[in-house]
């Protein structure tokens, strides 16, 4: 299985240098963010990122109508200027 600890060099300082800082996290629950406004922050952001997938969606559909519709008067364009070509 996994060894836990320094892997290479850049592990090895690192585990050095913060090895003896101790992570009380349990003792600092009066700064810990509610659950409720966790969770309104993730709705908050899962609709912001639910509008900008539908407005990408129209975006590109859009921008793929201008495509076709500009293809079609590049077609009919050439087709105007084969014909005048042919008229002459």
């Amino acid at each position: 299985m996994g060894v836990i600890g320094a892997k290479d060099y850049i592990d090895q300082l690192l585990v050095q240098k913060y090895g003896d800082i101790k992570a009380n996290n349990h003792d600092n629950i009066a700064s810990i963010v509610s659950p409720d406004e966790m969770y309104r922050n993730m709705d908050e952001y899962a609709n912001v990122k639910r509008q900008m997938l539908a407005l990408s969606y129209k975006l590109n559909t859009v921008c793929q109508k201008l495509t076709i519709k500009s293809a079609y008067k590049d077609l009919d364009r050439l087709k105007r200027a084969k014909a005048q070509a042919q008229a002459c």
